[in-house]
């Protein structure tokens, strides 16, 4: 994995963690990677949903990890869902941003939070 500068990341509910998105070289990327850390090895799994992006908020919210907002040529309203090789977008998020924050507090919702807009 040659990835560098503005990587989303999280771990999953899994026991694993996972790599998504970023951005290699000035290429804005698609990847999904996991992580197993009981044998160290990276896997390729499923591609996330176009466009690909950079600077997104990634989350684990009840047992899938959520990746809001992000760049790709536009900062975006995007909200993708992640469950073990699936991707399936949920509702927009309002207004577009780019490298917020994002925490799940354990009442089972999301919050995305300052960034740039």
């Amino acid at each position: 994995m040659s990835y560098w500068n503005f990587i989303g990341a999280s771990a999953g509910a899994t026991g694993k963690g996972y790599h998504m998105f970023g951005n290699s070289g000035g290429t804005k990327l698609q990847d999904t990677d996991e992580y197993d850390s009981a044998i160290d090895v990276w896997t390729s799994k499923t591609n996330g949903p176009s466009p690909a992006r950079e600077r997104l908020a990634p989350v684990n919210l009840l047992s899938a990890i959520y990746c809001t907002f992000g760049k790709s040529s536009v900062r975006l309203v995007d909200n993708d869902k992640y469950v073990v090789d699936t991707w399936t977008s949920m509702t927009n998020a309002t207004g577009n941003r780019e490298s917020p924050g994002a925490a799940a507090p354990g009442n089972g919702k999301l919050y995305a939070y300052t960034g740039l807009a």
